[in-house]
């Protein structure tokens, strides 16, 4: 219905990042790290070395 399936890889990305955000603020820091690492790197946003 006028959506692409590139549209729901963004926003699937976006929720993503949005609970890995959530889960950060709750001290779930090793589940979402890697989950912001990916969305930066695929918005083409270096990532500093860990």
């Amino acid at each position: 219905m006028g959506d692409s399936a590139g549209d729901n890889d963004d926003t699937d990305a976006d929720i993503n990042a949005r609970v890995a955000i959530a889960q950060c603020h709750e001290g779930q820091t090793g589940a979402a790290i890697p989950v912001l690492q990916q969305e930066l790197r695929r918005n083409k946003v270096p990532v500093p070395p860990i």
